[in-house]
């Protein structure tokens, strides 16, 4: 049968750790990048003359991914989102956050995530940003999209954004205290006080001590308080798998296994792999692991994995194509 006449094979399937909302960019970049792998890798009858001198049958040498990726539907995107982020009750202690943002005692309010963002807005709406002007707090956020959701949500723009879009790399680029600053544990600390030498840090349940620890060791005197949860996503969008249907797919229950997994933070894959029976390392599916905690916790686990360049759609994308 001509290449032409040939039927098209089943596409990779790729199990991406996110919402069918927070997964869109990533399933448009996941198509454009396997266009244009796909366009990239000519056909044998496409190879070139030199190539054609150097085989024995008059064929030359062919890269068997050619006709996979010419004759291959194209990939299919899952969307999983496995945890979803549950805002914690305000306790006595989150409604006075406000007053002592307004009172000047922080230099810096850190976001990590957008579900700190999100939370931060539910539980004290407009309050906070108002709070944030008055005492002239800076915004740092982790990256991007946490950037795009403290506008939007929030009303606030962000005055500190790292180039590498991890708790590590806000560390590498954030300065200490200015000489002369005073933490919130100073009996100077106040109104009179022009330097302020504290940082609020926001975060989830789940959250590493990587950018609480490296404050401290910058010299800052931090205050963490916890906005969220993370709790199984069972009650899924339309077109999203539950924790329990990603697990059962893993598990080969209803259909071939994802040939590629993207996972978005350690946790999720965690919840992912941690249901029964569990699985042997080989049989999971390659991982593409989103930043450093994500390829670390890949390698606890022995499991096939690359890095992607960066968190962007993109990045991800060619990352996953680069695993099919």
């Amino acid at each position: 049968m001509d290449e032409e006449q040939r039927p098209a094979e089943r596409g990779a399937t790729v199990l991406l750790t996110r919402s069918a909302a927070q997964g869109a960019a990533f399933a448009r970049a996941l198509a454009e990048e396997w266009e244009a792998e796909r366009a990239a890798k000519p056909s044998a009858r496409e190879s070139t003359s030199e190539e054609t001198r150097e085989g024995d049958n008059g064929e030359g040498p062919r890269d068997p991914s050619q006709d996979r990726l010419r004759n291959t539907a194209a990939p299919r995107v899952l969307f999983a989102p496995l945890q979803q982020a549950r805002t914690v009750p305000a306790t006595e202690e989150l409604r006075g956050i406000p007053a002592l943002l307004e009172s000047g005692v922080y230099a810096w309010v850190s976001f990590t995530s957008a579900h700190t963002v999100r939370a931060c807005a539910e539980l004290w709406g407009e309050d906070f940003a108002r709070a944030v002007h008055s005492g002239g707090a800076r915004i740092a956020c982790v990256g991007a999209a946490t950037a795009r959701a403290v506008r939007a949500q929030l009303g606030l723009d962000a005055d500190f954004q790292p180039s590498v879009q991890s708790a590590a790399g806000m560390l590498a680029e954030l300065e200490g205290p200015a000489a002369g600053a005073v933490s919130t544990d100073s009996a100077a600390a106040g109104p009179d006080s022009t330097k302020p030498a504290a940082v609020l840090v926001l975060e989830g349940s789940n959250a590493r001590p990587t950018l609480r620890e490296g404050l401290k060791n910058l010299g800052w005197s931090v205050t963490a308080r916890v906005l969220y949860d993370m709790v199984p996503a069972e009650r899924v969008e339309p077109g999203e798998l539950s924790l329990s249907a990603a697990r059962a797919l893993l598990q080969g229950a209803d259909a071939p296994n994802p040939d590629v997994i993207v996972a978005t933070a350690p946790s999720r894959l965690h919840a992912l792999l941690d249901g029964a029976p569990a699985l042997e390392p080989e049989s999971v599916p390659p991982v593409v692991a989103i930043g450093a905690t994500t390829a670390s916790a890949c390698r606890a686990l022995n499991l096939r994995h690359v890095q992607a360049d960066s968190p962007s759609p993109r990045d991800l994308a060619r990352a996953a194509v680069s695993l099919m």
